[in-house]
């Protein structure tokens, strides 16, 4: 037996116009997928600020360090220059020291 409670009164739904209510589905599918789109593109924005302040924290870091390890090779090349008229004074000294008593 099926009880009265469990039957569904379908009188209005006769009278309703299903073409409408499609078209009117459609409309409010479109509105709110214009508004997704909005709230998706100023989240996005919002998120790019902080990357991109982000990456011109790291360039500039990196400049930087770019900068110091120029510096060291600076001083590496000078320090190597001194090495090498240091070994040649030196040798020089040595030289001069041998023919001195060579000669004696």
């Amino acid at each position: 037996m099926i009880d009265e409670e469990n039957i569904i009164d379908l009188t209005n739904f006769s009278d309703c116009d299903v073409k409408n209510e499609n078209i009117k589905a459609k409309n409010e599918g479109a509105l709110l997928e214009e508004a997704l789109n909005a709230v998706l593109k100023k989240n996005l924005e919002k998120m790019l600020v902080p990357i991109e302040e982000n990456c011109d924290a790291i360039e500039s870091k990196l400049n930087s360090i770019q900068e110091s390890l120029n510096q060291i090779k600076a001083k590496q090349d000078a320090r190597e220059k001194l090495i090498i008229i240091n070994t040649i004074g030196l040798g020089c000294i040595f030289l001069g020291c041998f023919l001195y008593y060579l000669g004696r």
